[in-house]
């Protein structure tokens, strides 16, 4: 029972990730491949507890599984949506090929007694030196190009995607080892080590989940504000109807909002108008009627109101750095410049004037 401390949490942390998933209100194609990452992860753990903790005799089941196969693509796979990139059949093959190979001889080792015994090592070896070079492949690409930082912006995150990328190091270095001594990798420091990793990565998980959920309960403050979203709306649907505008889409967009979209930083109308399956036209008049305004106008002034009602919290654990991408601003000149347009003043200054007048 080395790794049941290990097991536990790792359990426990995804499926609170899972839970915070099915409370998210508008769910995005990033969402979705991290919410398969975690299915992926229950499955691999429960593999590997009934096999390798509670099974005498079977250890060879999990440690022969190909599951690692499929963290590396995941990972690749959601950098891909925030580039807004099309995931058709052919990626998903193209990245899903080398589990699919190691799933079929997986399923003739597990059959054959025979080639347990022949290949073993050799197959071991062979899965392993291709699941680190997987997750070291697409880990470092994504990590290189830059983007990994903009999926967790908050300190703590960097500093957990920093270990993320150590274990990585650590894992390669094992398995050079191991194959350099001629010795067998399947120890148990090559385990904790995996198993560290995937730890990590549900952390990662998490923590873009919880920071997902808690954008939303920081909104939930401009429901006690005399201007709101869904004040604007309410003032508006009769005038909507009358143009024509379908009460279920109005719904529809409205329920959209409320999950605060635009927070993210690649947030384009045309995004909008695929996730909602609504005609652009129909979204440049709900901008119009609604907030009187052009799309980028009304989202960078729904951004910045956002950033008032963080900048209110007596509590701000964000830079302005971190601040102005959480608010979704590409920069932090942008940040400062739509903000000085709005407020006549800089985030600080504003952030200043409001806990004076609270002392």
């Amino acid at each position: 029972m080395e790794f049941i401390f290990l097991y536990s949490s790792t359990i426990i942390t995804t499926f609170l990730s899972i839970y915070l998933y099915f409370i998210l209100p508008v769910v995005g194609r990033f969402d979705k491949i991290v919410f398969v990452f975690l299915i992926v992860t229950v499955l691999h753990y429960s593999n590997a507890f009934i096999f390798i903790e509670l099974l005498e005799g079977y250890q060879y089941v999990e440690k022969a599984s190909p599951f690692e196969l499929l963290y590396g693509p995941l990972f690749f796979l959601s950098y891909l949506t925030t580039k807004e990139k099309r995931l058709n059949t052919e990626v998903f093959f193209y990245h899903g090929l080398p589990f699919i190979i190691f799933l079929t001889i997986y399923f003739v080792f597990l059959a054959s007694p025979t080639f347990r015994v022949e290949y073993s090592v050799l197959y071991y070896r062979l899965l392993h030196l291709s699941m680190v070079c997987s997750m070291a492949y697409y880990g470092f690409n994504v990590l290189y190009k830059g983007v990994a930082m903009r999926f967790f912006p908050n300190s703590i995150s960097r500093y957990t995607l920093v270990l993320f990328f150590i274990f990585v190091s650590l894992l390669v270095s094992v398995v050079t080892l191991g194959l350099l001594a001629q010795d067998n990798i399947g120890s148990d420091v090559f385990y904790l080590l995996k198993f560290l990793l995937l730890f990590i990565t549900v952390l990662l998980s998490y923590m873009y989940f919880l920071g997902r959920v808690r954008l939303l309960n920081k909104g939930g403050v401009l429901e006690s504000n005399e201007v709101t979203i869904e004040n604007k709306i309410a003032n508006k649907k009769a005038v909507l109807i009358k143009k024509k505008i379908a009460s279920k889409h109005l719904r529809q967009i409205e329920n959209y909002m409320k999950g605060h979209p635009y927070l993210r930083a690649d947030f384009k109308q045309e995004q909008m108008a695929m996730e909602l399956g609504l005609p652009k036209y129909v979204l440049s008049k709900y901008f119009i009627e609604v907030h009187s305004g052009g799309f980028l106008k009304v989202i960078n002034g729904l951004r910045i109101d956002y950033a008032c009602k963080m900048l209110e919290d007596e509590e701000l654990l964000y830079t302005m750095d971190e601040l102005a991408v959480l608010c979704g601003f590409s920069s932090r000149a942008s940040f400062y410049r739509n903000f000085s347009n709005q407020e006549n003043c800089t985030p600080m200054e504003y952030r200043e004037r409001l806990m004076t007048l609270v002392n």
